[in-house]
């Protein structure tokens, strides 16, 4: 489903603590966390405006930054 982002870090072995999505100015626009620190996180962007935001995902062993694209 287009309205979902699902961050799956299974075939590098690392949970997910938590994410955070920010637009290009810097806002944080919402976070989710991870209780179980599974390898996969799954929320809903259907929130957020047709636009480009930063992914923040905390594994706990480092941040790694990905783009996202909702149209």
């Amino acid at each position: 489903m287009k309205n979902n982002l699902k961050i799956d870090c299974s075939l590098n072995i690392i949970g997910i603590k938590s994410i955070e999505i920010s637009d290009l100015q810097g806002r944080l626009v919402k976070t989710a966390q991870n209780k179980i620190h599974s390898a996969t996180l799954k929320t809903s962007v259907n929130d957020l405006v047709a636009g480009t935001y930063v992914v923040k995902i905390d594994t706990g062993k480092g941040i790694f930054v990905k783009k996202l694209i909702k149209k």
